[in-house]
């Protein structure tokens, strides 16, 4: 029997095992398991935010380990393996997830307001000229003039 115990609660039960019986290593084989199977459940939407969580929990822990690496310590035995505790709080992903669909809809907006306001802009620096090869353009084809192109058209007629 090693002297390696490992602090363990399930549903509130604290319970200690040895670090180096098999039960244990079967343990955490089946916890890995489980989690790789629930990660392939995931969309990737979801996984991009589990693994955003977790890049800033670990960023944050890094960036204040003089505070909590203190009290995260426990030496089991002299010479051996030091294990540092630490937990990482997950938000709720599926809120986050919605957040970035927002996002992104409110990004893909903006990004269609400047496209429009360029082609806007386009439209009215073309030459006299430019304006009247486009509207023969279109003719020729058959497509219809915007209304800002058939006011500028009648414009030009008066």
């Amino acid at each position: 029997m090693s002297e390696m115990q490992v602090h363990h609660t399930i549903n509130g039960v604290p319970f200690e095992t040895d670090a180096d019986s098999q039960q244990y290593r079967m343990d955490k084989e089946m916890e890995a398991t489980a989690s790789q199977r629930y990660w392939a459940t995931l969309s990737q939407e979801t996984r991009d935010v589990y693994v955003r969580v977790a890049t800033v929990s670990l960023e944050l822990l890094h960036a204040s380990i003089d505070y909590w690496l203190p009290h995260s310590l426990i030496e089991n035995a002299p010479g051996d393996k030091v294990v540092i505790n630490t937990e990482v709080l997950f938000t709720d992903v599926h809120a986050q997830v919605n957040m970035m669909d927002e996002a992104t809809a409110f990004e893909e907006q903006r990004m269609w307001e400047k496209i429009q306001s360029k082609v806007k802009n386009a439209r009215a620096e073309r030459t006299e000229a430019e304006f009247l090869e486009y509207v023969d353009g279109c003719i020729a084809h058959g497509t219809r003039l915007p209304n800002d192109e058939v006011k500028r058209l009648r414009a030009m007629v008066s």
